[in-house]
């Protein structure tokens, strides 16, 4: 639709996500900022989520949902020597 407008404009518009990204789970929705360069027959697209429509669980960029794996261990500020000899 911009492209077909004639003249250099932008569009701000609500997109579902499965427009841009094969794959992913239905009902997150994203907005586009759309504008055509016609002298160059370019169009640049910015992709974003609102904050409060950001998926819950991470996915990686195959659409495959990541696994927590609990990350590092909590720090206690005591150093894990790993035995009694001394070092020379």
């Amino acid at each position: 639709r911009v492209r077909a407008s004639g003249s250099i404009q932008a569009e701000i518009e609500e997109v579902a996500q499965d427009v841009w990204f094969e794959g992913w789970a239905n009902g997150f929705d994203l907005w586009e900022l759309a504008l055509h360069y016609h002298q160059f027959d370019t169009t640049l697209s910015l992709l974003w989520f609102a904050e409060e429509d950001l998926p819950s669980v991470e996915i990686d960029r195959f659409g495959a949902r990541l696994a927590d794996d609990g990350g590092l261990a909590e720090l206690t500020g005591q150093l894990a020597w790993p035995g009694r000899s001394r070092r020379r």
